[in-house]
């Protein structure tokens, strides 16, 4: 079972049950960070590249995790979301999932139902396309796509301008090669 990843960032109004989120993500083998003072949100994942996930309250005091959720999608978008809460509403569940959340999980949690979740989240991830840090940004599942960004490196040195072009979904973000 190998788990080499990011932090999963815990946001919860209540600091035992973050702390308990916490203990619970860790036993599963992976890394958690909680998050005690919801001010900091932004902060936190400006200072922290390397968190892949955040496990969100639904119900926080002064803001909601659906309205948190949009604030990730807009900051991060490359970072995931997995819902938490006591609210049982169908609703609720498909609203925030429409609105970018990978799942919705009731309180308390279940090892089995968040490892579950965790493994499937984590599978599902695209993996960066190349090492290489200049195309961090490019997400695809095509393995059509390396050589030509290979041979966009290759006019990275110059002053050239270069336009990468291809079928529509082929890649999930546009990149310009300075």
């Amino acid at each position: 079972m190998q788990k080499l990843r990011g932090p999963i960032l815990v946001v919860d109004d209540e600091v035992a049950v973050a702390n308990e989120h916490a203990e619970l993500i860790s036993e599963l083998g992976y890394s958690a960070l909680v998050l005690d003072d919801l001010t900091q949100f932004e902060h936190t994942l400006r200072l922290n590249p390397e968190i892949e996930l955040v496990l969100l309250d639904l119900n926080l005091p002064g803001i909601s995790g659906e309205q948190l959720l949009n604030r990730l999608r807009m900051l991060r978008p490359d970072v995931g979301a997995i819902m938490v809460t006591v609210v049982n509403d169908l609703q609720t569940a498909v609203r925030t999932v429409k609105s970018g959340a990978f799942n919705y999980l009731l309180k308390p949690l279940e090892s089995s139902s968040l490892q579950r979740v965790l493994e499937s989240y984590f599978s599902s991830v695209p993996r960066p396309l190349s090492e290489d840090p200049r195309f961090a940004a490019f997400l695809t599942s095509s393995s059509k796509l390396l050589p030509i960004l290979e041979r966009a490196a290759s006019f990275a040195t110059s002053d050239l301008p270069v336009l990468v072009e291809g079928e529509a979904g082929l890649c999930q973000q546009a990149w310009v090669v300075p």
